[in-house]
């Protein structure tokens, strides 16, 4: 069992989700489930179910969700990220009320790189600026998981620090060539499956897994953690992305 600390979003996910096709400008009758979520809480709650030991620092509100350690609670409610899905689990729109985030800044990183020593790896998303990223540093095991194309750009003071990223396409096309600098980075493609990428080369390409998903948010963060998780149990990147995809769907709503 490793122990790993996960840095960046703890907040709720509210799900809208339709039960007839969305109409612009029409009342549409929904369904709704709130949870925990961002990009390591996610991750942080794969790590968990597989067996590791996780902490998580975050900025929360007054209304914590319902997960424990945080390191700084702020006046106010937490954030949210509101996703409104159409009947089959596609997403429409995600919405995302986080401004709160921009109290994880540079002092509050710099206090997490000596807790950082406690650790055996360290997993952090984009949601803190670029600056307050840049002041974080660990000789631990080093992973990033991106949160949106207009914020993966956070990423870019210590991305040449990253022992492996995680992220799609769209977040990809923004970093370009700055993936050549990160020694290994699994790109989710959607339909078109994952590949694997060594200092910004092709390495595998894997087809997307069978089943369909009943809904898609936080799907990418799960695969990220079983990948992690594996890693730590000492697994090499190919077996342990082949085993983050086998097991991607286990405990996860599909649809008939």
């Amino acid at each position: 069992m490793a122990r790993v600390l996960c840095i960046g979003g703890c907040h709720w996910d509210i799900r809208l989700i339709a039960q007839e096709p969305l109409l612009d400008g029409e009342s549409t009758p929904v369904s709704s489930r709130a949870g925990p979520g961002g990009a390591v809480t996610n991750v942080a709650r794969t790590l968990r179910e597989v067996g590791h030991s996780v902490e998580i620092a975050s900025v929360v509100g007054v209304d914590p969700p319902e997960i424990s350690m945080f390191s700084k609670i702020v006046s106010g409610p937490s954030g949210r990220y509101v996703t409104v899905e159409r009947p089959d689990g596609s997403l429409v729109y995600g919405l995302a009320d986080l401004d709160l985030y921009d109290a994880m800044d540079a002092a509050w990183y710099a206090d997490l790189s000596d807790r950082a020593a406690m650790f055996d790896a360290v997993v952090l998303d984009c949601n803190a600026t670029a600056d307050a990223l840049a002041a974080f540093s660990t000789d631990k095991n080093l992973y990033a998981v991106a949160v949106s194309p207009a914020k993966v750009g956070n990423f870019t003071p210590i991305i040449s620090d990253l022992d492996g990223l995680f992220l799609n396409s769209q977040e990809a096309e923004v970093l370009g060539g700055q993936l050549n600098r990160v020694p290994l980075v699994l790109e989710t493609m959607g339909a078109a499956g994952a590949r694997l990428l060594r200092s910004g080369e092709i390495a595998k390409i894997w087809p997307a897994p069978g089943g369909r998903p009943g809904h898609v948010n936080g799907l990418g963060d799960r695969l990220a953690g079983l990948t992690i998780a594996a890693l730590l149990d000492g697994m090499g990147w190919v077996d342990a992305i082949d085993h983050g995809l086998n097991q991607l769907f286990c405990g996860w709503d599909l649809l008939e």
